[in-house]
């Protein structure tokens, strides 16, 4: 659990010391909507999990959820699209957008897929957060970090 904590420290403090990308309110606000929106059915899911166990109701939460999902990534790309990977260590963009992208449907894989590989080479993103993205949409399989790389990751030349 020590490890989590301090690996999303590192991915929203590692950049703090480089240019800030500042984005319109406009902007900040459909950020907000997108993340709000996210978690809309997924903590109700987790909460219905622990206590009912309905998989009739868990199952249509998904479904709603899904759609959500749909919108959200499509929104999101354009604004990927317009202004590269923004989190809050180099924009003043304060949510985790690299949450939104890990939920991404399967029909959007390879569109973030090349997006993430792109702001990765940019040095928009850190190996954690590529990493943690890319493993969710290869479906969870294997082990998500590459640990022998974080050390560089963090060094600013």
């Amino acid at each position: 659990m020590k490890k989590i904590v301090l690996i999303i420290f590192v991915i929203f403090y590692q950049n703090s010391f480089s240019q800030k990308i500042i984005l319109h309110d406009s902007i900040i606000e459909q950020l907000e909507i997108i993340t709000k929106k996210d978690a809309k059915y997924r903590d109700l899911i987790f909460l219905e999990n622990k206590k009912i166990n309905s998989k009739k109701k868990i199952d249509s939460l998904w479904i709603l959820q899904y759609a959500l999902d749909l919108e959200n990534i499509q929104k999101l790309l354009k604004i990927l699209k317009k202004y590269g990977y923004v989190d809050a260590g180099n924009s003043n963009a304060k949510f985790p957008l690299f949450v939104i992208l890990m939920h991404t449907p399967i029909a959007y894989n390879k569109e973030v897929f090349e997006i993430v590989e792109k702001e990765r080479k940019k040095g928009n993103i850190d190996y954690a957060t590529y990493d943690m993205i890319v493993w969710h949409l290869k479906d969870r399989k294997g082990f998500p970090f590459k640990l022998n790389y974080y050390a560089k990751d963090s060094i600013k030349q």
